[in-house]
């Protein structure tokens, strides 16, 4: 059983990478579109945006979390380093959706400010992407130690 968990978490890491990866390439793509438009998308945009930020930030994002509390136990008996990486995924998820609302907050109630979109977009993508990452780091090392628990020796 301890295998099944290694390798479901050495999978669940490749997805949270590939997810990382593709945040990024969107919000650096969507800074050139956003450079180069020059007219609204209309209401389709905005429902096909909506529903983008929902697979690409929320659901990933929820599944952060839920990696969080699985390896929680797992991460404080390891102490050290998986422990400090722990801590601050801990932190990062909630300050992740801090930055989204107040990404929000300040959109709305500034109207439709085109540097605010231009310098939120990406900014909140390299967040994210980083914060896949960790997950993905943790899952890996959860992984590589599940399979071998002895320390690994350089000599």
């Amino acid at each position: 059983m301890a295998k099944l968990r290694a390798v479901l978490a050495c999978l669940a890491a490749l997805v949270f990478v590939l997810a990382a990866v593709w945040i990024l390439w969107s919000t650096t793509s969507g800074l050139y579109f956003n450079l180069t438009a020059t007219e609204s998308a209309g209401l389709g945009a905005v429902s096909i945006g909506i529903s983008e930020m929902v697979v690409e930030y929320v659901l990933f994002a929820l599944a952060s979390v839920v990696v969080n509390r699985l390896l929680a136990s797992w991460a404080r008996n390891a102490g050290g380093t998986i422990k400090t990486w722990h801590h601050v995924h801990t932190w990062a998820i909630p300050a992740g959706f801090a930055a989204l609302v107040a990404t929000i907050a300040v959109v709305v109630a500034m109207g439709s400010f085109p540097i605010v979109a231009l310098v939120s977009g990406p900014l909140r993508g390299m967040f994210w992407a980083a914060q896949f990452v960790l997950t993905a780091a943790l899952l890996s090392t959860y992984a590589v130690r599940t399979l071998n628990p002895e320390p690994l020796n350089h000599s």
